[in-house]
């Protein structure tokens, strides 16, 4: 069975509009996240640091990476 090595956390900002009316996206990356995190006490996580920023909060990401073995 596949081991998680590394996670990270995702926050999706929307900074602004194009002229067309279309968001523009910035991201925020945190890595190290402890890979036996939960990912309820993550999403509060990703939450409060959203309201300490000045734009919306679009979308909440989590990636992990797995090793594999040989």
């Amino acid at each position: 069975m596949a081991e998680i090595k590394l996670s990270r956390l995702s926050l999706n900002f929307v900074t602004g509009f194009t002229d067309q009316g279309e968001p523009i996206f910035k991201a925020k990356h945190y890595r190290n996240i402890d890979p036996k995190a939960g990912s309820e006490p993550l999403f509060a996580t990703a939450e409060a640091i959203a309201a300490l920023q000045q734009h919306d909060l679009e979308r909440v990401e989590r990636s992990n990476t797995y090793e594999l073995g040989l």
